[in-house]
């Protein structure tokens, strides 16, 4: 088997000049606190928790 990238479709959209990154919107609900943001969507979610639980933290402390 064998895999070929097609390049008559153009650059992926990572690799354009300019180009901003692929994010996902995501909400994250706690008891007390909602908040919205847009991570990076080619990083895994265990990565991103720290700073998900961080941020609503700081949240929390400010409202």
């Amino acid at each position: 088997m064998s895999i070929t990238h097609d390049e008559s479709r153009g650059p992926a959209s990572s690799t354009r000049p300019g180009a901003a990154a692929d994010l996902c919107r995501i909400t994250v609900l706690s008891t007390h606190s909602q908040v919205d943001m847009a991570v990076p969507f080619g990083v895994p979610l265990a990565i991103l928790v720290p700073g998900i639980v961080d941020t609503i933290r700081t949240h929390r402390s400010t409202n």
